[in-house]
């Protein structure tokens, strides 16, 4: 089974990252790791401290501009939809 992420920078991003993985333990890690990263360089360029809340907030809002799918055959399912947990499948067309 495949998976495929698709992180955007923002919500208007016309360029997301989009990254495939075979498993979805790799999958779950290069997101956690992703969304580490991206907050870590928030926090070293911010001229002010950031509190827990704040963090937390940076934290829900990384979360929500991630999509995960899971890919099988012609079969796509959306494994999240900002942090709701919504599983919707669709199916390609050839």
């Amino acid at each position: 089974m495949n998976y495929k992420v698709t992180y955007a920078s923002d919500y208007l991003d016309p360029n997301p990252i989009i990254k495939t993985f075979d498993s979805h333990y790799d999958m779950e890690e290069w997101v956690h790791d992703e969304v580490q990263r991206r907050i870590e360089f928030q926090i070293e360029h911010s001229p002010f401290s950031i509190s827990e809340k704040e963090y937390r907030e940076i934290e829900e809002y990384e979360y929500s501009l991630i999509r995960m799918e899971e890919i099988t055959n012609n079969k796509v399912e959306l494994i999240n939809d900002d942090l709701f947990g919504e599983t919707i499948t669709g199916y390609s067309i050839k």
